[in-house]
């Protein structure tokens, strides 16, 4: 692992007096040093341990960096702004080689650790990646969800022996007041930056570190060092700048093992879904509290784009929108069920739907509430009728119940054969006469019979309409009194226009 002279001093021994000369560098870019001998060319690009007065014989290269043991640095070596960690006199060089390598050796066996770690299969891959993760920084590590729970935390403590140790917390708690507003603030910020990016939060005194969490190109949460133990250091911004995009990897790892094991919830769902039957203590699975209420969905992959795997899609609905008690590809088809209180759904949690969707470009619809699962089915029609007949990414079922209604009533009888004789009349009339009394009657019925308001909406004077009306009830022979016989037509017209 490559590391920065800023971590190879503070990682050497406490009695190995030193300083840095030259620019200081903001990557890991100090390779495992050689050692340079006589006669030896630098090249750029290498690190390379030496005594001081070896410098004297060199000619200084850009792009190389320099350990060295001794008293005075070649002051063409300080001009040209060359890297440089100096160890002071008196130090035997040996000892200095074996502490650098010490602390190379040390760095190599944690990067191994964290690629081995992305290698595990189960839910220990986070736990074991926070644990090295806090084995080298020294602070604690959190990770928040995108609706700012905090859901895994990693502590540094002392053991009853002395030793250091790490303490893996996965109870999801809910941030202070304070602390969200001030995490709503940098996402807010950084939500629509593609590419990670650290940024800083100060609560009680301590500072966070932070990176936003982009797994597939979309925002998940973020994961944060703390300094509760010790104060920041330089070297732990840059390690911390090497270990978070791996814990990402980690995260997109964690997904897609998730999606291909399926938990009891999405198991039991798919139960419900093919009818089989489902137990008692399944059904307590999705045991909703007083006030709280089901809704299905479904989801479809917008078409000529390119979409994420259903199977990542699926996974990534459970675990980053906490309203989603389980989902299951059935069918060919990704359902699921919402548990949400009261009986709309929140404006929140659409908007946090929304922009999932749209980024995975996905559409959805979403059905009326319910309370028992065995009306599961009919919230499914529902679901799939509002994600087949909405133009939007989505869609509720509650926008389109007249569409649905109006379905129902020609899914059985054509809409023609709906056509009473008062109809017939008025429509032949308008056939034979060229006149327009059957859209006289629709806006008639759509201005709740106000003469005013539709005379104005068919620019024509109120004597010219009245008139019209006149005719208009002796052809359907019906004055428009009966109430029933208003929403006859007005379901008539409705069936027309869809």
């Amino acid at each position: 692992m490559k590391l920065n002279l800023t971590i190879v001093q503070q990682y050497l021994p406490e009695h190995f007096a030193s300083r840095l000369f030259g620019a200081a560098s903001e990557k890991l870019d100090c390779s495992r040093p050689l050692l340079c001998g006589v006669g030896m060319q630098l090249k750029a690009g290498n690190t390379y341990l030496m005594p001081v007065n070896r410098m004297t014989e060199l000619f200084p290269v850009d792009g190389c960096i320099i350990i060295c043991i001794g008293q005075s640095i070649p002051a063409v070596w300080q001009e040209r702004g060359i890297p440089i960690l100096q160890i002071l006199d008196p130090v035997d060089f040996c000892d200095v080689f074996n502490a650098v390598s010490a602390v190379f050796d040390r760095f190599d066996r944690w990067e191994m650790q964290l690629y081995q770690a992305l290698e595990l299969q189960d839910t220990s891959l986070m736990e074991a990646l926070l644990q090295a993760g806090v084995e080298i920084l020294g602070n604690r590590i959190s990770v928040t969800d995108q609706s700012l729970r905090m859901v895994l935390s990693a502590v540094p403590f002392t053991d009853a022996y002395g030793r250091p140790a790490v303490r893996i917390d996965d109870q999801v708690r809910t941030l202070g007041p304070d602390m969200t507003a001030s995490v709503k603030e940098v996402c807010n910020q950084e939500r629509h930056i593609r590419l990670p990016f650290m940024s800083a939060i100060r609560q009680d005194g301590q500072r966070s570190y932070c990176q936003n969490l982009y797994p597939m190109d979309y925002f998940t949460g973020c994961i944060a060092i703390t300094e509760t133990q010790h104060p920041f250091t330089e070297s732990d911004l840059l390690l911390a700048q090497f270990f978070f995009p791996i814990f990402q990897k980690a995260f997109v790892r964690y997904l897609q093992n998730y999606s291909a094991a399926e938990n009891t919830a999405n198991s039991i769902l798919k139960k419900y879904l093919e009818h089989q039957e489902v137990s008692g203590p399944e059904r307590s699975t999705f045991q909703t509290e007083p006030g709280e209420h089901f809704f299905c969905f479904r989801l479809q992959e917008q078409e000529k784009v390119s979409c994420m795997p259903k199977e990542y899609m699926h996974a990534a609905l459970c675990t980053f929108i906490p309203q989603v008690a389980a989902s299951a590809i059935y069918h060919g088809h990704i359902v699921g069920l919402l548990i949400c209180s009261g009986t709309q759904v929140s404006g929140e949690l659409q908007d946090a739907f929304l922009e999932m969707l749209e980024r995975m470009n996905y559409k959805a619809g979403i059905s009326n509430c319910f309370r028992d699962l065995s009306h599961l089915d009919e919230a499914m029609r529902q679901a799939d009728f509002a994600l087949c007949e909405g133009s939007r990414v989505l869609s509720l079922f509650t926008d389109h119940i007249l569409d649905y209604m109006l379905c129902q009533c020609v899914s059985m009888v054509h809409a023609d054969a709906l056509t009473d004789p008062s109809l017939r009349r008025v429509i032949a009339y308008d056939e034979s006469h060229r006149t327009e009394y059957l859209h006289t009657l629709e806006i008639y019925l759509k201005n709740e019979l106000s003469v005013t308001a539709s005379a104005r909406d068919l620019f024509i004077h109120r004597s010219s309409l009245l008139k019209r009306l006149e005719k208009l009830e002796a052809l359907l022979q019906d004055d428009l009194d009966d109430p029933a016989r208003r929403l006859y037509y007005r379901i008539w017209f409705a069936l027309r226009q869809s």
